[in-house]
C-alpha cells in the first residue's frame, strides 16, 4: 500500500468496507449515496461522481419499480457517472459490483466510463476494477478479504472478518440460549424488501433470519436465491408471525411512511389484507433503516442480524431484556434503527366486538361452505382467516385467532386465559392419559360443582374399582365463559379462577368462550372436539352439579343429550349430606355474588354478602329469610378456594367423602 492508492467507491457498501479497513485516507470518489462518518453531504477532499435518473426520494416505490424493470428491458442505467469527476479523481482502485442493475452502477458502465477516460489502456494508467458479488453473508465476510488485498491491507481485512463473525455468532448464541432457557420456538419472519410490488428478502438475507434465531413462512425458504416478487395473497397465505419492512435502499424514515401509507393507512384491499396478517394483529410489524443494516452487504449485516432478533422476540419481555443484556449497542435503538408499526386496529388475541356478531359465525359459517380461507369482518373492514385457513396452514399460528381449529395450543398457558377467543385448555394434567372415555365435568368455579367433582371421583372409585390416578387421568373440568369480560355466568367469578383451581387439583382444564350469537350446544360440541382431536377421546360422560331444578336438568337432557352420557351425581340429596361432604373436604366457599330479583328483594336476607363465607350460620340465616339454603334458585353464588387446601383432601383421595342418597 502507497501513497498513490486513491480508492473510488461506486457502492455504499464498498464504501463501508473501505472504512472498516481505516482506509478513509484512501477515499477519494463516492456515490452520491454513499456516507462517511453519517454524513451524506459533501465532503472535502472526497468527490460524489454519481447521480440517479429518478428522485428516488420524492418517487413513489410503484413508479421506482416502473423505472427499474424499464431499465432492466432498454438496457439503459438509472445511474450516470460523471466522466469529468471520473477523470478528475484519476483512481488508482474503483469498488463496484454486478450483483444488481438496480443498486449502482454496474461493471459494464464502470468499464465504459473508465475506457472513456483512459482510451489507451486502464492496465497502462494502473487501474483495477474490483467488481463485489456476494449472494449469503459468508460471501460478504469474503467481500473483506477481497477489498483489504486489494489494498494491501490483508491483516486488517482478517481482523474486520473476525469481528463481523464474532458478532454474528454472538447474536446466533443469544437467541440459541432464550430459546433453550425459556422454551420458545423459532418465530417465522419475513423482511419485505419492497412493497409495491411486493418482495421478499433475498441473498443474504435468509442467512440472517436463520443466525437471528428465526425460520421463513413455509412456502418463502431457500437460501442463495435473489429477492422474489410475491403476491399479498402469497403473504397472506404464509402469514409470518414477524414482519420487517426494509425496502431497499430506504432509511427508517421513508420505511416508516410508505408502510403506513400503504399498509395501514390506505383505504384498499393491499391494506385489508395487511391488516389480517397475524404479525399485524398482534403489533409485530416494524420498519426498519434497511439502508444501514439490511441492504447493503457491509460489515453493519451484524447489527442488522442483532435488530432482527431483537424484534422477532419482542413479544417476550424476558427474551428482549436478555437479548439487550447479550447484545448491547450491536442493537440499533428504537428510533434510531427501527420504529413499531401501528395499525388502525390490533386485534391480537382479542375478540372484535362487532355489532352483530352474529353475522360473523353466518359469515364464517358460508365462507367455509364455499372453501373461502378468509371472510371480511363487517364492523372492522379487514380480513379474518376461517377455519378452513388455519386447517391448511396446518397448525396453530400462536395468535388466538377468532376460528383457530386448535384450540389455541401454540398460545402459551400464561396468555390463553386472557386472550383466548376459542375452546382451549387452559391447564393439562401432569400424568394426563389418553383414555377413549372422558369425564367431562361441567365446572363453574363454586361449590355445587366441586361437589360434583368429589362425587364423581368417589362413584369412580368405589363402584368402577378405578384407582384414583386412572380416574383423575380421565378427568376434564369444562369451564365456560363470556368471550368479552371473561367472567362466568352468575358467578361473579373469571376464567383465571377456574384455572387457579385446576392447577391447585393438578386437573386439566377445558375453556369454552361463549359468543353473543353462537349457539351454546355449537360451542360444547366444538369444545369436545378438542377433547377428541388432542387427547383421543372418544366417547363423553357429561357430569353436572344441579341440586333439584328439575327444568335446567330437563333442557340439558334435551339439548346436550347427543354428546354423552349425562350424570348428575348430586340430583335430589340432601342438602345436609351435602353440607358434610363439603366440611369433610375443607375447602372454603365464599360468596361471590348475590342475586337480587324482585322476590328477594323483598325478603332480603342480610346475612348473605360478598366475601362471607358458606357455612352453617349462612345456611340458618337463608332458611330464615325463605331462601335456599345452597342458594339453588340463584340467590347467591360461591368460589371454591381449593388452592388452600392439599388438593388430595380436596378431591376426596384419603377417604374423606360421603357417599350420597339418591
Amino acid at each position: 500500500m502507497g501513497d498513490e492508492m486513491r480508492i473510488l467507491s461506486l457502492l455504499p457498501s464498498c464504501t463501508q468496507i473501505v472504512l472498516g479497513l481505516s482506509l478513509r485516507e484512501y477515499l477519494v470518489g463516492v456515490t452520491h449515496e454513499c456516507e462517511i462518518d453519517g454524513n451524506s453531504a459533501e465532503i472535502e477532499g472526497v468527490e460524489r461522481v454519481t447521480s440517479s435518473v429518478i428522485p428516488i426520494g420524492t418517487t413513489s416505490q410503484k413508479d421506482i419499480d416502473l423505472a427499474v424493470k424499464t431499465s432492466v428491458s432498454s438496457g439503459i442505467s438509472l445511474y450516470t457517472i460523471d466522466e469529468d469527476k471520473f477523470a478528475r479523481v484519476n483512481p488508482s482502485i474503483i469498488l463496484t459490483q454486478n450483483l444488481c442493475s438496480v443498486c449502482a452502477p454496474t461493471k459494464k458502465e464502470v468499464q465504459r466510463v473508465s475506457d472513456v477516460a483512459y482510451p489507451d489502456s486502464c492496465a497502462h494508467h494502473g487501474l483495477n476494477i474490483v467488481s463485489l458479488e456476494p449472494t449469503c453473508l459468508d460471501e460478504v465476510a469474503d467481500t473483506f478479504m477481497t477489498v483489504a488485498d486489494e489494498c494491501q491491507v490483508h491483516d486488517r481485512g482478517i481482523g474486520l472478518k473476525a469481528k463481523f463473525y464474532s458478532e454474528l455468532y454472538k447474536v446466533e448464541n443469544a437467541t440459541n440460549r432464550i430459546r433453550e432457557n425459556l422454551d420458545l420456538r423459532k418465530p417465522t419472519l419475513m423482511l419485505l424488501e419492497w412493497l409495491d410490488p411486493p418482495f421478499d428478502g433475498g441473498h443474504w438475507v435468509p442467512d440472517m433470519v436463520e443466525i437471528a434465531g428465526c425460520i421463513p413462512p413455509d412456502s418463502f425458504g431457500g437460501k442463495k436465491r435473489r429477492s422474489l416478487e410475491r403476491s399479498w395473497e402469497d403473504i397472506v397465505s404464509a402469514d409470518p408471525e414477524v414482519i420487517l419492512v426494509a425496502c431497499c435502499g430506504f432509511d427508517l424514515e421513508r420505511n416508516f411512511k410508505d408502510a403506513t401509507e400503504t399498509l395501514f393507512d390506505a383505504d384498499s384491499e393491499v391494506s385489508k389484507m395487511f391488516q389480517s396478517l397475524r404479525a399485524t394483529r398482534n403489533g409485530r410489524v416494524f420498519a426498519v433503516d434497511a439502508n444501514q443494516y439490511f441492504a447493503q452487504p457491509a460489515p453493519q449485516l451484524s447489527m442488522g442480524a442483532a435488530l432482527m432478533a431483537r424484534l422477532a422476540y419482542d413479544n417476550d419481555d424476558r427474551a428482549v431484556s436478555l437479548l439487550n443484556d447479550a447484545l448491547g449497542d450491536l442493537i440499533p435503538a428504537e428510533g434510531a434503527g427501527w420504529k413499531r408499526l401501528k395499525p388502525k386496529v390490533v386485534e391480537g388475541f382479542k375478540e372484535t366486538k362487532v355489532k352483530d356478531i352474529e353475522s360473523v359465525w353466518e359469515l364464517h359459517d358460508e365462507a367455509v361452505k364455499n372453501q373461502q380461507l378468509h371472510y371480511t369482518d363487517p364492523e372492522t373492514g379487514l380480513f379474518v382467516f376461517t377455519s378452513l385457513a388455519h386447517k391448511r396452514r396446518g397448525r396453530c399460528c400462536g395468535s388466538g385467532c377468532r376460528h383457530c381449529p386448535y384450540g389455541h395450543e401454540n398460545v402459551s398457558l400464561e396468555k390463553r386465559s386472557e386472550f383466548i377467543v376459542q375452546a382451549s385448555f387452559l391447564n393439562k394434567r401432569r400424568a394426563d392419559g389418553f383414555a377413549k372415555h372422558r369425564y367431562v365435568v361441567f365446572f363453574s368455579t363454586g361449590k355445587d360443582s366441586f361437589l360434583a367433582l368429589r362425587q364423581w371421583i368417589a362413584l369412580k372409585r368405589r363402584e368402577d374399582k378405578m384407582g384414583w390416578e386412572e380416574v383423575l387421568d380421565r378427568i376434564v373440568l369444562l369451564t365456560s365463559f363470556d368471550s368479552t369480560t371473561k367472567r362466568i355466568a352468575h358467578q361473579d367469578t373469571t376464567i383465571d379462577d377456574a384455572r387457579r383451581q385446576a392447577k391447585a387439583l393438578d386437573l386439566s382444564l377445558l375453556a369454552v368462550p361463549l359468543h353473543p350469537g353462537k349457539d351454546y350446544v355449537r360451542s360444547i360440541d366444538e369444545a369436545l372436539d378438542l377433547v377428541r382431536t388432542q387427547q383421543g377421546a372418544e366417547t363423553f360422560s357429561l357430569v353436572f352439579g344441579d341440586l333439584r331444578l328439575e327444568l335446567i336438568k330437563d333442557w340439558r337432557d334435551k339439548y346436550l343429550g347427543h354428546l354423552g352420557i349425562l350424570e348428575y351425581p348430586l340430583f335430589g340429596v340432601d342438602y345436609d349430606e351435602l353440607f358434610q361432604d363439603l366440611q369433610l373436604s375443607g375447602v372454603p366457599c365464599t360468596i361471590t355474588s348475590r342475586e337480587f330479583g324482585k322476590d328477594l328483594h323483598e325478603r332480603s336476607c342480610q346475612e348473605v354478602y360478598v366475601g362471607r363465607e358458606f357455612d352453617a350460620e349462612l345456611r340458618k340465616a337463608c332458611v330464615e329469610c325463605g331462601w335456599d339454603d345452597f342458594g339453588e334458585d340463584g340467590e347467591f353464588h360461591t368460589l371454591a378456594r381449593v388452592w388452600e387446601v392439599d388438593s388430595r383432601r380436596a378431591l376426596g383421595l384419603c377417604g374423606e367423602t360421603r357417599a350420597f342418597q339418591q
